[in-house]
């Protein structure tokens, strides 16, 4: 029995040896888990806690048993304390819960506690493992930042699976806006189904091509809910999310961006319009001289492709006048000193031999510092202004001419009708007393002498009533190369002998409506007025007749106020090698009584003007001292052709009893050749047609 009891004993002790190693485990798992643990009694005081408790809170053992839940969650009311006791009892299911302890330094750590209900020798205690998430609550602010950030971004975000075809994985409200889809709806949709233009089968590549970081933007369309196609830039990038393969990115809205682009493309339009019809560019030169920039105008005024435009202030020099590249040298240079605008008109000369007139104004633009940092200069092409100013000032002075042509025409008029009711007497006496007389009778030859006198003072009369455009003349359609080849005789006695007179008449030229002995005194007059310039040196007069076309450029070199319209013109033309004219003779020459004859009355080339005038013709002129001297009268072509027919020329008033005057007299040529000698024979030239004179 004792040997049984004995053993009992040891038995007993060495169950109890066990058990105390098995606590002793226990207690040495629980001080070393990570997580912290820690027992309260039912009023919420510390029963006991482990090592990881007494670590997270920063408390010692001893210290931490001394404090219940409410030391380390203030916010912890006896309330809830009650309330999660009632509920572990009744259900013995644990209770999870999030909140934050207080360690002994103050901080306040965001915890997991997990509790579970137990009652031991009949006593309560309640289980807690607490768990420190302080790296979840900041992962998962983040995450709520971002996703925040994400779906309440005005721009669309969208992930879509690039191995489902661009299946739509991820959209943000954005999104669903911009395609007017609800998002249960888009999660179901594909690229294809928002993006006719895009290929599906060219996925693979595409994203091939962001792996190697070569495509990630590019613009496409989107179609909505409502048909409506959008304009969008749509970036694209990969990322990898649980084991898939997703494109993410967002898109643009690029149709405000695309309406403003075109906006601007057609402002540049505009203003390359503008500039263009205005003829003026503009252009920014550095503080130093380089072309930082220049519109293509400026090209074009120079008349070079606009890729070509100088680089430099001293290449664009190349292209101006060499007699004002100084100026403009010296124009630039004082906005930089002066620091104003400054306006400055100049010539250039284009590659084509072309020479324009511009207008440029430069202005400096100054940096924070206040030096010149570069200048905006605006240039224009005048070329146009100036040729129509120059126009301008022709034709007032033409028009002062008419208007003192119509005085002289009104005093011609008066002076003539009563200067010719006098002649009247006067030779009608005059004859009547040859009649008395004998024809032996010495006084004959003075009478005779009286009335030649007289008839040329009616003749002096009726060339102020031709110039002033009030003669009474008749017309008919008639050939002049014709008219000239028949009075060639008449014309010839008008050269002296020491002019060698040349007939190039052109044949079956088409009519003009013209008076033929007016024609005739217009031939006369020119040849004794070349005649006169060539001298008493030996010399050659041409007459030339032949048709052509006139454009406008051409009959606005005409010395008249009222010019004809373009078109065909038939003209006469009388050339002489004599001395020429200065360009103060030329403005003038046309002028009544002005003469540099030293016994001229200055009324011939007058009178051929009113003739000319009359006639609706143009007349013109190219002289150079020294070389000659050119006059071309241009008749307009008559607009049928029937040259029996006969009518008055528009606004010249023909008395119907009257039959014009007579063809030029004996007498009128004698007065025309004055004391010119009677030259020889004159020679014809083969039939053909002088070339358009040449603009001065």
């Amino acid at each position: 029995m004792r040997t049984q009891a004995k053993c009992s004993v040891v038995e007993d002790v060495a169950e109890h040896k066990h058990l105390d190693e098995i606590l002793q485990f226990k207690n040495f798992s629980i001080d070393n888990i990570s997580e912290a643990i820690h027992w309260t009694n039912v009023d919420g005081s510390f029963w006991d806690c482990n090592v990881a408790a007494c670590t997270m809170l920063g408390y010692r053992r001893a210290e931490l048993l001394s404090l219940s839940n409410s030391d380390i969650d203030p916010d912890y009311s006896q309330a809830e304390r009650h309330a999660n006791l009632d509920e572990l009892r009744r259900t013995g299911k644990v209770v999870r819960q999030r909140r934050f302890h207080t360690a002994k330094d103050g901080r306040r750590i965001p915890v997991e506690i997990t509790s579970s209900y137990f009652r031991y020798h009949d006593r309560e205690f309640v289980c807690s493992m607490v768990k420190d998430i302080s790296d979840l609550v900041k992962a998962e602010k983040e995450a709520s930042f971002y996703k925040t950030l994400i779906e309440f971004s005005r721009d669309p975000v969208y992930v879509v699976d690039s191995n489902d075809g661009g299946k739509m994985f991820y959209a943000n409200e954005a999104a669903c806006a911009h395609f007017g889809i609800d998002l249960a709806r888009l999660l179901t949709m594909r690229i294809a189904d928002w993006d006719p233009f895009f290929d599906v089968k060219s996925l693979p590549e595409v994203v091939a091509l962001i792996r190697q970081g070569n495509m990630g933007r590019l613009e496409t369309t989107h179609c909505n809910a409502a048909g409506r196609r959008i304009p969008v830039e749509v970036t694209s990038n990969i990322m990898e999310y649980d084991g898939k393969e997703l494109l993410y990115g967002y898109c643009f809205d690029a149709s405000e961006r695309k309406a403003m682009n075109a906006a601007l493309e057609e402002a540049h339009r505009d203003l390359v319009a503008a500039q263009r019809i205005a003829r003026m560019g503009n252009c920014i030169t550095s503080h130093d001289g380089r072309f930082l920039s220049a519109s293509e105008e400026c090209a074009a005024i120079l008349g070079v492709p606009a890729g070509d435009f100088p680089r430099t202030f001293e290449a664009y020099l190349e292209f101006v006048h060499p007699d004002d590249r100084e100026r403009l040298r010296s124009a630039s240079a004082c906005i930089r000193r002066d620091r104003a605008p400054n306006l400055l008109e100049y010539r250039i000369c284009r590659p084509d031999g072309a020479e324009r007139v511009v207008q440029a104004r430069g202005e400096a633009v100054f940096d924070n510092a206040g030096a010149t940092d570069r200048i905006v200069v605006a240039i224009q092409d005048i070329t146009e202004q100036k040729l129509a100013e120059a126009e301008r000032l022709e034709w007032e002075k033409a028009l002062l001419h008419t208007q003192k042509l119509e005085s002289l025409g009104v005093m011609a008029g008066g002076v003539a009708h009563d200067f010719n009711n006098l002649l009247t007497v006067i030779i009608g006496n005059l004859q009547l007393l040859l009649q008395e007389l004998p024809l032996s009778d010495p006084g004959r030859r003075r009478i005779e002498q009286a009335e030649l006198a007289g008839r040329r003072a009616a003749d002096l009369a009726n060339q102020m009533l031709v110039y002033s455009g009030k003669g009474l003349f008749q017309s008919m359609d008639i050939d002049i190369g014709k008219v000239v080849r028949e009075n060639a005789e008449l014309f010839r006695t008008v050269a002296p002998r020491n002019i060698a007179l040349t007939l190039v008449a052109a044949a079956d030229l088409p009519p003009v409506t013209a008076d033929p002995s007016q024609v005739q005194q217009v031939v006369m007059n020119l040849i004794a007025n070349a005649a006169e310039a060539v001298g008493t040196q030996p010399g050659v007069v041409t007459l030339v007749t032949g048709v052509m076309e006139c454009d406008a450029d051409l009959i606005r070199r005409s010395r008249l106020v009222e010019k004809p319209p373009p078109g065909r013109f038939c003209y006469v033309q009388v050339s002489d090698n004599g001395c020429g004219m200065d360009e103060e003779t030329q403005q003038r020459l046309f002028d009544p009584f002005f003469t540099t004859k030293f016994s001229g009355r200055g009324l011939g080339l007058a009178a051929t003007q009113g003739i000319v005038r009359s006639h609706r013709g143009i007349i013109l002129l190219e002289s150079e001292q020294g070389r000659g001297t050119t006059f071309r009268v241009l008749f307009p072509v008559a607009e049928n052709g029937d040259a029996a027919s006969r009518k008055q020329v528009p606004g010249i008033a023909v008395p119907p009893e009257s039959r014009g005057p007579a063809p030029v007299s004996g007498e009128a040529v004698r007065s025309i050749k004055a004391d010119y000698l009677k030259p020889p024979g004159f020679a014809f030239a083969a039939p053909g047609g002088g070339a358009p004179l040449s603009a001065r």
